[in-house]
Order: structure tokens, then C-alpha cells, then sequence
């Protein structure tokens, strides 16, 4: 809330959440501004203020003895000081001289002997107000249409500069966002891989993990029936650690392509073992639709790599061959090659 000393009242001002985010360069160019317009006007007071929820605060003053205000000062809202007014009516006030005013004579400036005053809003571009720009003498002044023009151009670069700043602000959020989405995409990629190998594997783990429940269940049967039966609890035995080894490789190669850890940074790999573990999670699919896989790749080949994109790559490139390359009276073989150029990189 502000004072209109001139309606004896007060009213609501509005504030722009990017009030604080001016920087170091804009400063200085306004602090040229300011000094300009001190030296043109032949005044002891230019100032550039920013209003704020309870107070007024001195931002730019120009660099003279007697100016008597200091940078930063801030001067509490409801004591009705000339800038005050200007924010809260959002037009331009001139007072020739203050004690000439039955309304001005007690307002604080006067205390600091500052009794004339010419100052204009400074708005953001949706409207809602920055500031002040005003200057202000220890004697009468009257201001022609020339000197108000100035004051009205240096207020129409300040704010745009405010209308560049608050672009730059909703750029930056805008990028954030944008980077926001990126990471929500690559969370959704990355789930959407692992339900893939989760479907695949989960397939392949279910076929020998059955196969060792049904054995151990009829090496059961078998103890308590014919417990002389020595041969046949060894090839159940036997069976059923087949099985469970299968199943036990199965989730070694779903942990080795999915550890987040590993997917995160870049590593190097031994590629050959790589794309045999991640054709291997793919296994129960390939068989569904009758594909047969080959793989070639050179035993010394190494790469560096971010695991997590050279497993979406091979996924992606394979599935995408098992559902849409091949017609039906064709063979469906998919061959995966890798040489190097030069012996002994890696």
C-alpha cells in the first residue's frame, strides 16, 4: 500500500516477481543514465528508485556531493515522499516547490531541503510498476516541454531494458523447462526399456525355473515312492541345476544392462559380451517370431560408451527388425557385425 499525499489516501500498488533479478551491467548502464541526467537538469538529485512490498529503495543516485540520499536507503511506504505518490497514481508529478504546496510542504524531501521534484513511473512491460525515475533541486524549478521529453526518453530506456530483462527471465524458464521434459523423457525411456527387458527376461526366467519346480516336485514323488531310485534323483539333481543356472544367467544379464550406476556414465566395454547380453534378454521375443541371431564382432574390440544408449540402440534397431524386416515366407536371420579399422584399437 502506498500514499497519494495529494488524494489523502492510499492504494494498492502491484509488484513484478522479477524485481530482484537486475544485474551488474544493467546497473552501470543505468548509473550513466542517471549521472547524464543530473549533469543536463543542473540538479544535486537524480535518482532511479525500486519499489518493494514496504518500502522504497534508493537503487541508482547520481554521483554528486549533494545528493543527499544514499544508494540503497530505503524509505518505508506510507509517508507519502514524492516517488511514493508517482508509483501509486502511475503518472508523472512535478512539484515546482514544495513549500509553495500545502500538500508537499511536510513531506520528508523537504527535510533534506530537496523541495522541487519531476518524476515519471517506471513500469515492467505487463504494466506492473518497477519504479521511479525522478530529479529533484533545493530550489524552485519549472521544467518546458523539452526537459520532460529527456526525462521521458531516458524512462523509455529503462524500461527497455525491463521489457529485454523479462524476457531473458521467461527464456531461462523456459529452457529449465525444456530441460525438465528432457529429463521426464529420458525417465520414461529408461522405465520403458527396463518393462522391456523385464517382460523378456521375466519369459525366460519362467521357463527354467518351471522346468526345476516340476523336477524337484517329482524328485519328491520319487524319494518318497521308490527312495532305491539313486539314478533318477541324480538326472533330477541334474536337471534341475541346468535350469536353475539358466534362470540365474538370465538375471545377471538383466542386472548387467540395467544397473543404473553403470547406465548413467560412460563406460568401456567389452562389446562383443555386451550385445551378446542384451540379444540374450531379448531372447524369448526373437523366438515368438522365429528370428535367429548371429553375432560377429571381434574379440578384442573395446568401446566407451553410456550403456544405457548403446542398449536402447541395440533394442530399438533389433526389435524394431524382428517386428517390421521381415515377410513371412522369408527367414528371418539378423546378423550383428563388428570389426575394427585398426588392429589393436580398442
Amino acid at each position: 500500500m502506498v500514499k497519494l499525499r495529494e488524494e489523502i489516501e492510499f492504494d494498492s500498488v502491484d509488484l513484478s516477481s522479477y524485481y530482484d533479478k537486475i544485474d551488474k551491467p544493467l546497473l552501470d548502464k543505468w548509473q550513466g543514465i542517471i549521472d547524464i541526467a543530473s549533469k543536463m537538469y543542473k540538479v544535486p538529485t537524480a535518482l532511479i528508485t525500486r519499489l518493494h512490498s514496504e518500502s522504497i529503495e534508493v537503487l541508482i543516485k547520481n554521483q554528486n556531493l549533494h545528493n543527499p540520499y544514499k544508494e540503497n536507503e530505503m524509505t518505508q511506504l506510507g509517508l507519502g515522499i514524492y516517488c511514493e505518490t508517482v508509483v501509486g497514481e502511475n503518472r508523472a508529478l512535478e512539484v515546482p516547490n514544495a513549500l509553495h504546496n500545502d500538500f508537499w510542504r511536510n513531506n520528508p524531501a523537504v527535510q533534506v531541503n530537496m523541495i522541487s521534484y519531476f518524476g515519471l513511473p517506471i513500469a515492467w512491460p505487463n504494466g506492473k510498476i518497477f519504479g521511479t525515475i525522478c530529479i529533484s533541486d533545493s530550489k524552485t524549478r519549472h521544467y518546458d516541454d523539452t526537459d520532460k521529453k529527456l526525462l521521458y526518453a531516458f524512462k523509455g530506456t529503462i524500461e527497455k531494458d525491463l521489457d529485454l530483462l523479462s524476457k531473458q527471465v521467461l527464456l531461462s524458464k523456459n529452457i529449465n523447462e525444456i530441460k525438465r521434459t528432457q529429463e521426464l523423457i529420458i525417465d520414461f525411456e529408461k522405465n520403458k526399456l527396463t518393462n522391456q527387458l523385464v517382460s523378456s527376461i521375466s519369459h525366460e526366467i519362467s521357463t527354467p525355473i518351471g522346468v526345476a519346480l516340476t523336477t524337484a516336485s517329482y524328485m519328491d514323488y520319487v524319494i518318497k515312492k521308490s527312495p532305491d531310485s539313486l539314478e533318477k534323483l541324480r538326472e533330477g539333481a541334474n536337471l534341475v541345476q541346468k535350469n536353475l543356472e539358466q534362470a540365474s544367467k538370465m538375471l545377471m544379464t538383466f542386472k548387467q544392462i540395467t544397473e543404473d550406476k553403470e547406465m548413467e556414465k560412460q563406460n568401456k566395454v567389452h562389446l562383443k559380451s555386451f550385445v551378446n547380453s542384451v540379444i540374450r534378454s531379448l531372447k524369448y521375443d526373437l523366438k515368438k517370431h522365429h528370428v535367429h541371431t548371429e553375432i560377429e564382432i571381434d574379440e578384442h574390440i573395446y568401446v566407451i560408451v553410456h550403456s544405457y544408449a548403446l542398449v536402447q540402440v541395440l533394442l530399438n534397431l533389433t526389435i524394431n527388425a524382428t517386428l517390421h524386416a521381415f515377410k513371412d515366407n522369408r527367414e528371418k536371420h539378423i546378423l550383428i557385425k563388428g570389426v575394427s579399422m585398426l588392429d589393436g584399437i580398442e
